[in-house]
């Protein structure tokens, strides 16, 4: 760990690691939670939680702008998740 002047350890921020996904991968889920009629409108959607992080990039990849969780469903282990949508990113 490291230290400063003052001679105290400095925390270090380990971020959780993160798979990288295919343009393919990230394509397949976003068609699954995306308007169909219009990918670029918001997003509202359930998935699995345990796969957040996969949407989220895939989400983020498409629209320039991540997802947030809006609702928690614990048994079966889904969650609501909203989505500004590709126009509202880029400012259309």
């Amino acid at each position: 760990m490291a230290t400063n002047k003052y001679d105290y350890e400095l925390p270090t921020f380990c971020p959780k690691k993160i798979r990288e996904l295919s343009h393919k991968e990230k394509e397949v889920l976003f068609k699954r939670i995306c308007n169909l009629e219009n990918w670029k409108l918001g997003i509202e959607a359930m998935i699995p939680e345990k796969k957040f992080d996969d949407y989220n990039a895939a989400v983020i990849y498409f629209t320039g702008g991540p997802l947030d969780i809006v609702t928690r469903v614990d048994d079966k282990g889904m969650v609501g998740v909203v989505g500004y949508g590709y126009y509202h990113h880029v400012g259309g």
